[in-house]
């Protein structure tokens, strides 16, 4: 009932009487270890089977004084019945292994892969407000609990088995996180960029009011506020609908908005055009307008942004004015030539 250490086990079995070999002992050791007889802890650490620095812990010099061996406390059959029910149920599996050290292998494998997946998740949340942040967090943290048991067998159990009801809980609450990041988070994305595209443009759409009502249910949907208790995913189909509902309005209010702003170009060009009064010299000033306002033809087609198509109009008014301007010096008549003052004959010298 003594610490025992592979020093001490491999400086007694090559002594008199038995005279062992070293690679015999350990051999031995390797056995008992196999049949699950004895326990191998190296710095505090249980060491499973499968550890591909356990033959030089037997052997070698440098280690065997570090590595202690203790005659193994069996898990009662109670705790592995227990145990292996709930990972059945957890993890949705039939195959658990019988076994104690297969099982801690198992127990240590699933649940290091499921914190690896809750933590590509948890980046997920970088750079947005998706629901049930904290959640995913809580997951990360519930996981990191059990496995800081995994030094020893037993308390790996028994911690697995104190957390099953925290577990099973999380697990449900997850579910609907898994969920949305499979299915739904293309729709909540879109649903988002709709809308902070129409942050600026909330006093149109009050003159759609189906539209302006179905933008304010989006924005109930999409919010995320940390105090929130239950975030309601069955809403998150609903935002296709109110999506359309949206686009169908604002659409309605471009095609006005653009309608009106064709109108100020067709005014403007007319302007311009009337002003040059078909003067030769009025061509580089007609050209360089038509260029401007068929690019402002073109850019009005493109935007989709009411406010910044108004933000069109006082360029475009302005550029009319100034051409304008030019063609009415252009057509100015030029000022009549100044006579030369002639010297008067009468002021002449005499000769």
């Amino acid at each position: 009932n003594l610490p025992t250490s592979m020093a001490d086990i491999q400086s007694r079995y090559q002594a008199v009487p038995y005279g062992w070999k070293e690679i015999d002992i350990a051999a031995v050791m390797a056995q008992l270890i196999f049949d699950q007889k004895v326990t191998v802890k190296y710095a505090g650490t249980t060491i499973q089977p499968n550890n591909p620095k356990l033959p030089d812990m037997l052997r070698k010099k440098s280690e065997i004084g570090k590595t202690l061996v203790s005659t193994r406390q069996i898990v009662t059959v109670a705790k592995m019945k227990a145990v292996k029910e709930f990972l059945r149920s957890y993890f949705d599996v039939m195959d658990v292994p019988a076994d104690e050290d297969g099982l801690i292998a198992f127990i240590i494998d699933r649940f290091t892969k499921q914190k690896e997946h809750y933590a590509e998740l948890e980046k997920r949340y970088e750079g947005h407000k998706y629901p049930d942040h904290a959640l995913v967090q809580n997951a990360i943290t519930l996981i990191d609990d059990v496995l800081s048991q995994q030094k020893d067998n037993i308390a790996l159990i028994d911690r697995v088995l104190k957390k099953a009801d925290d577990l099973l809980d999380n697990k449900d609450d997850m579910a609907n996180v898994e969920g949305f990041f499979k299915n739904q988070i293309t729709v909540f994305d879109a649903a988002v960029k709709l809308e902070h595209d129409l942050a600026n443009e909330l006093d149109y759409l009050s003159k759609e009011p189906e539209a302006n009502t179905a933008l304010n249910q989006i924005r109930l949907i999409i919010v995320v506020n940390a105090g929130d208790s239950k975030y309601v995913y069955k809403r998150i189909p609903e935002l296709n609908g109110l999506m359309q509902t949206v686009h169908e309005g604002h659409d309605r209010l471009l095609t006005a908005k653009r309608d009106e702003l064709l109108e100020i170009v067709r005014q403007c060009m007319q302007a311009i055009h009337t002003a040059a009064n078909s003067n030769p010299d009025s061509k580089n000033v007609i050209t360089t307008a038509d260029a401007f306002y068929d690019g402002r033809k073109k850019r009005i087609g493109e935007l989709q942004s009411l406010a910044l198509l108004d933000g069109l109009v006082p360029t475009m008014l302005s550029h009319k004015d100034e051409a304008c301007s030019k063609l009415e010096a252009l057509n100015r008549p030029a000022p009549a030539p100044t006579p030369t003052p002639q010297p008067d004959k009468s002021d002449k010298p005499a000769p």
